[in-house]
């Protein structure tokens, strides 16, 4: 079955939340407040339950098909039936109220769900019962500051300085150490740090075994290279061929194989069956 088409706005179409023994107090307030409007009220229920002047017309569920037209809707409660309630809403020309309480609410969530969208719901003064107070949150042991208040705290670092060939180059302070001349081997020497100095040890005059020792290994850089233990390496391999093929040893072609051997079927010997 189709849904009816509503052609009141959606602003008239409301909940009014209501205690379930106020109802009726309710039920006269609107009727007398929409005293100039055609009203039709609706029940699941008792109609005789429900007590309103001669100009209202109280209908039930089953009365609703072929039940004439009224300018507002006023549902006492909700029919267990979803499409009950799509029934009066057919009924209804400028709007539709619905007195909602505790036990109408399980029916409410499958007719939103044919409409397919929420009612509004109201809280009138004096008949909604009291709001449930909302849990108190209560904070956080260890709240954690955000970032923002870590950037602002922070002290403010220096711009970094540019690195590369672009970057200025400060220019050294006279005095610290300066070209002085060559030693006996033709090697620069500076007043910051010479050679004479042992700087790797502790920094203390060369002794006689030191300047033995520092002569030695300038020896064997001048003969083997940078690192004297280059020296021990072997050089790579050029020859012609790698060295793992010239361990493979070659097969000749032609070489007799080895002749099939036939057995005879007299010569085998008759398995017995196990027992």
């Amino acid at each position: 079955m189709a849904i009816p088409s509503v052609a009141f706005k959606r602003q008239n179409h409301r909940l009014l939340l209501c205690e379930e023994s106020r109802k009726n107090e309710l039920l006269a307030q609107l009727l007398e407040e929409n005293a100039d409007r055609k009203i039709s009220v609706v029940t699941a229920g008792d109609t005789g339950a429900i007590s309103v002047p001669e100009t209202v017309t109280v209908l039930s569920d089953d009365a609703v098909e072929g039940a004439e037209a009224c300018d507002l809707l006023i549902s006492y409660d909700l029919p267990e039936v979803p499409q009950r309630y799509l029934d009066r809403m057919a009924l209804a020309r400028e709007g539709a109220l619905v007195l909602l309480g505790e036990e109408d609410r399980p029916r409410l969530m499958g007719i939103e769900m044919l409409l397919g969208r929420a009612i509004s719901q109201e809280r009138p003064e004096g008949f909604a019962p009291e709001e449930a107070p909302k849990p108190v949150q209560r904070p956080k042991r260890y709240k954690k500051p955000s970032a923002r208040l870590y950037a602002e705290d922070a002290p403010k670092k220096a711009p970094a300085k540019p690195k590369g060939k672009g970057a200025p180059r400060k220019p050294k302070e006279s005095g610290v150490s300066r070209y002085i001349g060559t030693d006996e081997n033709g090697k620069p020497m500076f007043s910051g740090k010479t050679g004479e100095r042992n700087h790797r040890h502790d920094g203390k005059p060369h002794d006689e075994e030191s300047l033995a020792a520092k002569k030695e290994w300038e020896a064997k850089r001048k003969k083997y290279g940078k690192k004297p233990y280059d020296a021990k390496k072997k050089p790579p391999y050029k020859g012609e061929k790698k060295p793992y093929e010239a361990k493979k040893t070659e097969t000749p072609k032609d070489k007799p194989k080895r002749p099939m051997i036939r057995i005879k079927a007299e010569k085998l010997k008759k398995s017995e069956p196990k027992k």
